[in-house]
């Protein structure tokens, strides 16, 4: 990208055996050569990127649309650092590569939380170079949804066959939940028949840490 250039065209004196015309020097001419290569970073696609939290990722593909006069650095970040990750968070193109895309993977991270789908961007820095031409040229951020993979549950094992005898034998169950939790979660427990069989604990209480 090197902008309009302007050159002139010469005509020297001209060769004619007519010598009204033998000699003469015709006006010179100034062109302009207008550029068509104005500098640019394309990024593919804009918006729509959808991530899992866990085992689905997408990219973005990444290319300049000129040769740099000087190496260009753009560096990649998301607005939520906790649920989305890039890989690599900065790319350099140079003379050499100028015209490859180059690719960054975008990945949910797997938190535990049901904290439900959520929208993002990856935020594009403007670009750091010593071509004035890319230096501070800021391109389009891009937009994307990641979906959640926790949602709010109970697990018990073994649900089933559970016995006890009247000799005092106990057996013992287990409770989880299937995503953390932001709070305490508390579950009351009762016997059916005090009678025939008590339990060891009146409430289970399940927090963030266990």
């Amino acid at each position: 990208s090197d902008g309009d250039q302007t050159f002139q065209v010469f005509l020297k004196p001209a060769q004619s055996s007519d010598q009204n015309y033998h000699g003469m020097d015709p006006p010179d001419l100034t062109v302009i050569n207008i550029n068509t290569d104005p500098p640019g970073i394309l990024i593919e696609p804009i918006s729509g990127l959808r991530v899992f939290e866990k085992g689905v990722i997408d990219t973005l593909s990444i290319t300049i649309l000129s040769i740099p006069s000087a190496p260009v650095s753009i560096d990649f970040e998301v607005d939520i650092p906790g649920e989305v990750g890039l890989d690599p968070s900065t790319i350099t193109f140079t003379d050499a590569n100028w015209n490859v895309p180059q690719l960054v993977i975008v990945k949910g991270i797997d938190d535990d939380f049901d904290d439900g789908d959520k929208a993002f961007t990856v935020i594009t820095s403007p670009a750091r170079s010593d071509d004035d031409e890319y230096n501070q040229y800021d391109p389009t951020d891009v937009t994307g949804l990641v979906l959640d993979n926790d949602g709010a549950g109970f697990l018990t094992y073994p649900q089933y066959n559970l016995s006890v005898s009247e000799n005092g034998s106990s057996v013992e169950f287990t409770v989880l939940l299937t995503s953390r939790p932001k709070s305490h979660v508390i579950i009351p427990l009762y016997s059916s028949m005090p009678s025939e069989g008590v339990l060891s604990k009146k409430w289970i209480v399940i927090n963030e840490d266990n």
